[in-house]
Formats: structure tokens, sequence, C-alpha cells
């Protein structure tokens, strides 16, 4: 057991120093990890012992020819085994120090120094200057010229490019003095366009090029295939796809001939980014999801965090921010194994603005409680503390110096970090209307401007805000005119989209139509829609500036639809503002009124603080609509006060007549006593009214408790209760292709009939909401029952609507979701009263309905439980369920007869 223990503390100590990475963290969490690594150790000893066998074989050698060998081995072995290498070299060096062996001192420095530079230790370069002494002497400007190539790919392995590209063009200056090495120069024209292919990617198009010809005439296959890469790389950089996808291909298609691994991974990559700029997100997420895996079997984890960057970014696109959380949470775990504090955070910073994207109140406050506590561990990095500070306080609506705040971390704080943090600065400032602010620190950073706003939308943004029209439009018909004749349809859209928002501030609605028109095209083109709620929204708001209700409608509709479905929540708040601002219009004050009350339970229910700022703004024009919309809800009360009126009037009428025209008395009291009686039978009839609407807007009992308190009661916990949401399937769809009373007229029958179907068993409607409808049975009033008589009640739905469909304008069908449980019931406003539901068994049964089929009854676990002795059930496989996880769901088939 002690040599175990004594194992155990060797095999963690060699394993932090040389295999920490994520594969051994893995490792280190099984049982036996000691007994696994001490193998690893003994496999990673091998240079060592390969070393000690080749000191045993040239023992008994001369010096001289000792060096030969371990010059020679060393040359072998400086690239593929750096490790190794070095150890060779460095005994060669030893053992040629202070000999008559100049030339082969000379070799050795220069081999020490190759060894110890691909092995990035800064050392070489001291044994480089030492060999370099010696071949300057004899005028041996090919070793010359070799050091010197050695020394830049060092300094661009350490990214310092400036000395990188320094010691290249010494290099090919050197090489050019005698004959020229071919071979060298192409490596030369090769690292130093890879050098210059971010920052210069014209430059670097013609050097590859260049290199290609050189190496095609040594037929060197393996370094066209690299340089095939590179070009393809940059092609992309370009736009120029076509020419991207050629050199790729070819690449690529080498590379998986020969299973070379981790050069697969920047083809796949491309191929990524290539069918992301055509809006091909799925094929995208094939070709990165390919990379990430050779990369993870591989171990070549410095391509990971950019290829989960660009997964990242697709889910963005595609509304799927829930799965972003898993993909920052990797690129932690990554930068964590890494130990690098600053990329941490960086990622941590970015999963606390998902959290407040996605409303996850938890996930944004444990991140920023994480970003607190790392920070102070490491002090040197309260920098990144305070840049979550500013987003945080901005997303709470908390401005109070946060514009100075702002200031003093770009003035102060490390550039480099505000560099890639600049969106978020720019997006608060324009946020917040504050052009001027984000102009000015727009202008701190403008030279680096090609790296946080590569297509000049922010800086269009700008401009537009302070309607620069002008300047905006020259800048973005520039990236018009470059993105129109690439293929790159996403950022040609983008730009497209900005202008046409332009002609839209400017109120020039026939140039913006033109230019909304041609993005929406564009989406079309790529049978890709996850924009079409922001075209939509503008075409909709053109409309209603040029009174085109009937257009506007039909527009802001689709741009609702589009932003639901891709969970856009800021969005889908925008087009039911417009959607009210246009059925307000249109006079449609009822429609108006929907809408509204739905902002209203948006804002009630916090999905963000910038929806509650927009819902302010409305307040006025729901008071106004409220009032206009009330008028008719309230004739009948105003009827009665008119009668009780008319009543006082005439009672004072009867005692004038009585003493005025007392010879008249028998004849006029029964004149005014049927008149009385008449009033009283009105009152009466519109009393019934009242309360008949009372009933149909809250439960019974709830009534009666309001009628008794003349205030509304607290609101109240119901246990044992059973809800219900009843969907008409493609409503929004086919509503579009119908005439609107037609529509209504079908809505009416239908929940007519489901009202009195809920009615029979003991149920009540709770609300409808468009399409949806939403009863209850077991509350107020408990009912042991109510699951059964629920989906009783869901299966005559089912059979109504099948009935019925001879009866209506359009076929229309059904799907339905059941949940069983608790929930919290009460009135909900003032001026206007609204019975509604809140709960997890509400939010259960909705997603139940979500999740259903055509005709089908879909139920949750919990129903099933209770009445799984009563029904025929079709259970259904395990779902992934939004905000729930994963849920087993069964279909109701019928009822046992036996039973019920």
């Amino acid at each position: 057991m002690k040599n175990l223990k004594i194992l155990r503390i060797q095999a963690k100590k060699f394993f932090r120093k040389r295999f920490f990475n994520g594969f051994g963290r893995k490792i280190m969490k099984l049982k036996y990890y000691y007994i696994i690594i001490f193998s690893l150790m003994t496999f990673l000893c091998a240079a060592d012992n390969r070393f000690k066998d080749l000191k045993r074989e040239i023992a008994d050698y001369g010096t001289g020819k000792k060096l030969d060998i371990l010059i020679e081995e060393a040359e072998k072995n400086f690239k593929k085994d750096p490790v190794y290498s070095v150890q060779i070299s460095q005994e060669a060096y030893k053992l040629s120090y202070g000999t008559e062996y100049r030339e082969k001192y000379a070799k050795c420095c220069r081999i020490y120094a190759f060894s110890l530079l691909r092995a990035l230790k800064k050392e070489g370069l001291d044994f480089a200057l030492k060999a370099e002494k010696y071949y300057k002497e004899i005028n041996d400007f090919r070793n010359l010229a070799e050091i010197n190539y050695e020394k830049s790919v060092y300094y661009k392995n350490i990214f310092d490019k400036k000395n990188a590209v320094k010691y290249l063009d010494l290099a090919d200056s050197l090489n050019k003095v005698n004959d020229e090495n071919k071979a060298l120069s192409g490596k030369i024209i090769y690292v130093k366009a890879n050098i210059l292919k971010l920052d210069h990617p014209e430059e670097a198009e013609r050097l590859f090029l260049k290199s290609l010809e050189i190496f095609s005439e040594q037929k060197d296959t393996l370094i066209i295939a690299k340089i095939n890469n590179a070009l393809g790389s940059v092609y992309v950089q370009m736009n120029k796809i076509k020419l991207a996808e050629e050199y790729l291909n070819r690449s690529f298609n080498f590379f998986q001939e020969t299973d070379n691994m981790s050069m697969m991974i920047t083809p796949l990559t491309n191929f990524g980014l290539i069918a992301v700029s055509k809006h091909e997100y799925d094929k995208a997420i094939n070709y990165f999801e390919q990379a990430l895996i050779l990369s993870e079997e591989g171990q070549y984890t410095k391509f990971i965090p950019d290829i989960l960057t660009q997964l990242i970014f697709i889910n963005s696109e595609m509304g799927r921010e829930e799965d972003n959380i898993r993909l920052y949470k990797q690129k932690v775990s990554l930068y964590e194994e890494r130990n690098d504090i600053g990329a941490v955070l960086s990622v941590k910073i970015k999963l606390m603005i998902l959290g407040m994207t996605l409303n996850d109140l938890k996930l944004s406050r444990e991140s920023m409680a994480e970003i607190t506590e790392l920070t102070e561990k490491h002090p040197d990095k309260k920098q990144f503390k305070k840049i979550a500070e500013v987003i945080y306080n901005a997303n709470a609506m908390e401005f109070d110096d946060l514009t100075l705040e702002v200031f003093e971390l770009l003035k102060y704080g490390d550039r480099k970090i505000n560099l890639s943090f600049m969106p978020n600065y720019l997006s608060i400032f324009l946020n917040l209307d504050e052009y001027d602010s984000a102009n000015y620190i727009y202008k701190m950073f403008e030279d680096e401007s090609d790296f946080f706003d590569p297509g000049k939308t922010y800086l269009s943004k700008i401009l537009i805000g302070k309607k620069e029209w002008s300047k905006a439009l020259e800048i973005l018909n520039k990236q018009l005119k470059i993105y129109g004749e690439t293929e790159n349809k996403t950022q040609l859209e983008a730009v497209l989209l900005d202008i046409g928002e332009i002609y839209f501030a400017k109120e020039n609605w026939k140039e913006a139509k033109k230019y909304f028109f041609r993005a929406l095209e564009l989406e079309k083109d790529y049978k890709h829609d996850h924009k079409m709620y922001h075209i939509y929204n503008f075409l909709g708001k053109i409309d209603l500036k040029e009174k085109n209700y009937g257009e506007a409608k039909k527009n802001l509709r689709k741009s609702l639809r589009y932003a639901e479905k891709y969970g856009f929540k800021a969005a889908a708040y925008e087009a039911r503002s417009n959607l009210a601002k246009v059925y307000a219009e249109s006079g449609d004050y009822e429609k108006a009124y929907i809408y509204l009350d739905e902002l209203r339970e948006l804002t009630e229910r916090r999905y963000s603080s910038e929806m509650a700022n927009q819902f302010s703004k409305f307040s006025s024009q729901l008071q106004n609509l409220a009032l206009a919309g009330e008028n008719r809800c309230l004739n009948h009360e105003n009827q009665i006060k008119v009668l009780e009126l008319s009543k006082e009037k005439l009672q004072k009428r009867v005692f004038v007549y009585l003493f005025v025209f007392a010879f008249l008395l028998g004849g006029a009291s029964f004149f005014f006593y049927m008149d009385k009686m008449k009033t009283n039978f009105k009152l009466k009839k519109e009393h019934k009214k009242v309360n008949e609407l009372l009933l149909n807007m809250l439960p019974a009992s709830v009534a009666e408790k309001l009628k008794e308190n003349n205030e509304a009661p607290a609101p109240e916990v119901y246990d044992n209760v059973s809800i219900c949401f009843a969907d008409i399937v493609n409503f929004t769809e086919i509503s579009a292709h119908i005439k609107p009373k037609d529509m209504i007229y079908d809505l009416n029958i239908i929940f007519t009939g489901f009202d009195k179907i809920i009615k029979k068993y003991g149920g009540f409607r709770i609300k409808t909401s468009g399409d949806l409808y939403m009863g209850a049975c077991g509350f107020p009033l408990k009912d042991e029952e109510h699951a059964s008589k629920i989906i009783l009640a869901s299966m005559e739905f089912l059979e109504y609507i099948k009935n019925k469909r001879n009866n209506l304008f359009y076929p229309w069908d059904v799907r339905i979701g059941i949940d069983s449980g608790s929930l919290v019931g009460g009135i909900v406003g003032v001026s206007k009263y609204l019975f509604d539901v809140f709960g997890d068994t509400v939010n259960t049964a909705s997603r139940m309905e979500e999740n259903s089929e055509t005709g089908k009854i879909n139920i949750s676990e919990r129903t099933y439980e209770l009445v799984k002795e009563k029904f025929v059930f079709e259970e259904r496989e395990e779902l992934q369920v939004k905000g729930k996880g994963m849920m087993k769901m069964y279909f109701v088939k019928g009822k046992k007869t036996s039973d019920l």
C-alpha cells in the first residue's frame, strides 16, 4: 500500500507537469487513475529511453563521429519531436563546446537553436546568434537564411507579427545572395502569407499562389495541400465563395486520403463559414460538429473555442439561445484547463448577458457572482468585474453615472479587453439613444473598427440616430457594392435592412419598401426565415403610415408569428404594440384592446425591463382604448342609471299632479302605476343582463363574492384542478386567406359549443386568446372527478368540431393538451375585471398542447396517474419540453365503458 501511495504522488506530479489537459482531467476522476498515469509516464518517457539508447550506441565512437550522428539525428527530429531533438542537440553542443571542431560546433548551435525555437523556448535565440557568428565569418548565406527563417517561425508562433515579418524579409534577402534555395523561398513566402492573411488578404492571396507555384514544381504534396487549405481560408475571408470551395475541397480530399485529422479541421470549419454566409445553417452545424469531434478526439484543443463561437452564432441567428448555455459552459471548462483566467471571465460575462437575454435571472446572477469571486482571487483581472457590472446595471435600467463608468473603462482599462466588448458598450448607448456618446467611443477605437464592426453596422446605426442620413447611406452603399459582388448573402441582407431603415426614418416609404422587399427575397431564396419578423414588422409599420390597414395587419401578424416561432420576445412585443395601433386607428377597438391586454400581461410577467419601458409609452393609449372599448360594455349600466333618473322624475311628477289635478287622481294614479311597473321590468331585465355579463367573465362563486364585498376578492390557491388548452391548428396561416367576418363567425360557433360542453361537465371557460380556448374543471367548487371530466369534455370538443365542419366556412381541426395539479386564480385588473390563473399546471398544460397532434388529446403524466384506470391511452416517447426538460406524455384513445 505504501508503494502504491508513493506511485500515486509521483504520478500526480508528473501528470500535472506534462499531460494536464481535458483528457487528463477525465483520467484523474477514475478510481485507479494513478496506474493509468503510470502507463502514460512510461510512454512519455520513451523519448528519454531513445536518447539513452543513442548515447549507448555512440559511446565508443570518436568525438567527430559522435557529433555527426547527433547532428544528423537532431535535424531529422527537430520539427516532429522538438523535445527529443533538444536532448540530442544539447548533448552535441556540450560535446563540441571548446573543441577544434568549429564547423561542427556551429552546426550544433544551429540545430540546438532550431529545436529550442520549435519548442517555443526563447533561449534558442541565443544559440542562433552563436551559429550566425560563425556562418557570417565564412559567408554561408544559405545557413544564415535558414536561421533567420526559424527565428521568424518562432515569432509567428508567439504572435509577434512585426518581428516575424522582419526576419522573413532578412531570410529572403540572404537566400537570394548566392544560389537561391527554391524550397526555402517557397517556405518563406508561405509563412509570410499566413502572417498577412487576416490584415491583408489580397497580398496573402498573391503570396500563397506564388508559393503554390514553387511547390508544384517540386511536387511536395503535403505542403501543396496546406497551401490550398490556406488559400481557401483567404477566399472565405474575401467572400469569394466558389474559389474558396474549390481550394478547400482539394485540401480536404488530400487530408482525408492521408488520414491527417488535425489538417482536416480547418477545411471543415471553413466549409461551415461558407454555409453560414449562404444561410444554410443546418449544413453549417454539421460541418462545425464534425470539426469539433476531430478536435476533441485528436486533442487539438486550440481549434475548439473558434468552432464553439461559430455554433453559438448560429444558435443566436436561429433563435435557439437556450442551447448556447451548454456551449458557453464548454468554453469555460476549456479555458479553465488552460488556466486562461481572462478568457474564462470573458465567457462568463457572455453567459451573464445570455441570462439577461433569456430573462434567466438565476443564470445571470450566478455568472455575476462567479465573476466577482474569480476577480477577487485574481486582482489583476478587476477590469472584467467592472465590465460585467456596467452591462448588468445597463440591463437593470440603473443608469446613474453609467456613461462616466464606460468612459473610465475605455480610458484606463486594457485596450485589447475593451476592444472585445466594444459591441456591448455601443449597444448600451444605442439602446439609451445616446448617439453622441456612442459616436465618441467609436472614434476612440476607429482604427480597430474592422475587428468589432466589419460590416459598419454600428457606425451606420450611430449616424442614423444622429440623423446624418447622407453619411450613413454613403457607408452602406459602399458595403452594398462590396457584398453585392460576393456570395455572402448574410452581410448583403444586413446592409439592405440598414438602408431600408434609413429611408423609413426619412419617411421615404417607397424607397424603404424597395430595400425591405429585396431583403425579403434573399430570405426566401435561402429557405430560412429567422429575420422575417424584422422585415414584416417594418413593412407593416410602413403600411400603417400609409393608412393601408389591411396590408398592415397582414404583415404585422406575420411578424408576430415569426418572432414567436424563434422566441424573439422583444420583437413579439413590438409586433403586438404595432397591431394594437393598427386596430385602434382602423376603429376596431375590441381587437386593439386584446393586443394591449396581452402587452400588459407580458409586462407584468417581466419578460424584460425594456418591455416595461415600452409599455409605459402605451399607457395613455391603453386608457383611451379602454374607454372606447368599455363604453360598449358599460351601456347596460348607463341605461340603468338613465332609467333610475327617469323614475325619480316621474315620482316628482306624480306628487305635482296629485296637488294640481286632484280630480284626475284616480286616472293619473293608474297611469303612473303602470308606467312604474314597466320601468321596474326594464330595470330587472337590465340587471339580469349585467349579471349574465359578469358570469361570462368570472366563475359564479367569484362573481358572488365580488357583488357581496363590492371589491375584487383576494387570489386563492386551488388544489386538484385540471386545465385544458384547445388550439385551432394552422389558424394564423388559414385566417390570412379567408374573410375576417367568416373567421369570426367560425370562432363564435366553435367557442360557443365548447362553452356548452364544458359547462355540462361542471367546468367553465377561463378565457380565449385568438384561436386558443382555455378551460378548467375542479374549481372554484371542488370535484374529485376533475381529470376524468376535463378529458370527457375534450373528447366532446373533438367530436363537436368534426360534426360542425359542414356548417363552418373552413373545416378546422384542433389539438388539445391537459395537465392536473395546483394553481393560483384571481381577478386581474380594476377598470376591467378579468379572471385568470397562474402556475406550473397552466404552463405544463400549454406545453402539452404545443406537443399534441391534430385531432388528438395529449395529457401529462400527472393527469395519466389520476385516470389511467378509466381511459385507453397511447404511451408516447419522452419528449424534450421547453423549460421542463424531458417529459412523459400520453394520447387519449378512448374511454373504458365498464368504468365510465
